[in-house]
This record gives C-alpha cells, sequence and structure tokens, in this order.
C-alpha cells in the first residue's frame, strides 16, 4: 500500500492516508455495499518541531440525496460515531464525538491541548459504506493547532 501524504496551507500537521482495499471499490448496490477502513497518520513535521493541538475535525462527504448517486460523495450513509477512533503513540489521549452534520468527526486531546512533537497520532474509520458510483471525494481536515508551544 502506498499512502498518500498531505500538508497543505491550512494544517500545521502531516496526514498521511491509506485505504483498505486500495484502491476503494464502489459498491454494486445499495444491497451490496463495498466497505471500506480509511487510516490517517497524523505527525507533526520535523521543521517545526513542536504543533500545539486544541481539536482535529475530520469531514467525510455523505451522499444524503441518494437518488441519482453523487460521484463526489465517498459514503452512501452516514458513518456511526463508533466507526472513528484515534488514538496516540505518546501519552496523549484522545476523544472522539460526531460533529453537527453527517459524516463529521471532532477529535479533541483529553484535558485540553497537548504538545505533538514526536508521537504520532492514528485515526481509523472502519466499516465505511463506499457509494454505488465512481467519482473522486474531497475529505476536509481542519486543525485547531498553533506553532511551538501554543
Amino acid at each position: 500500500m502506498q499512502p498518500t501524504h498531505f500538508q497543505d496551507g491550512t494544517t500545521l500537521l502531516t496526514y498521511s492516508l491509506t485505504t483498505t482495499p486500495m484502491p476503494l471499490q464502489v459498491s454494486l448496490s445499495s444491497t451490496s455495499q463495498s466497505l471500506a477502513t480509511l487510516l490517517f497518520v497524523v505527525s507533526c513535521p520535523k521543521s517545526l518541531g513542536t504543533v500545539t493541538v486544541r481539536q482535529i475535525t475530520i469531514s467525510l462527504p455523505v451522499d444524503t440525496r441518494g437518488q441519482p448517486a453523487d460521484p463526489a460523495k465517498l459514503c452512501m450513509t452516514a458513518p456511526l460515531e463508533a466507526s472513528a477512533s484515534i488514538s496516540s503513540s505518546g501519552t496523549d489521549v484522545w476523544e472522539r464525538a460526531a460533529g453537527p452534520s453527517d459524516g463529521l468527526f471532532v477529535f479533541t486531546p483529553k484535558g485540553g491541548p497537548v504538545k505533538v512533537s514526536s508521537q504520532s497520532l492514528t485515526i481509523e474509520f472502519t466499516g465505511i459504506q463506499v457509494n454505488t458510483v465512481v467519482g473522486t471525494a474531497l475529505v476536509k481536515i481542519n486543525e485547531w493547532a498553533a506553532p511551538g508551544s501554543g
């Protein structure tokens, strides 16, 4: 598997994404669903040293219309909160919550902002029901973070 790495001008951390299966396979129909796992590994670039993180949100695009299927939507149905998890290779503990809209997940460090430096975070979504049409879906990531010790 070849992970996809990205860091754009709106994030301080680097996000790498792998999927199972890779590449994702569309569902044949709403009754013959293809399930996927999305795995994000989040790290701090060495050039920054440390990033203080208050919150990360990930929005998976959900096809709420259904008919006709929207090729820009990854998920056929809204993923359950239990489908998401987050862990750290360090001692920090994180919590997940469902956001106010379908497909939005909020990840926050327990006890307040945390410094991310040498540790990595792993965010996993399991049992994602892949849409029935081929397309490109934009997964949106937002972080509330500051360089250094915040």
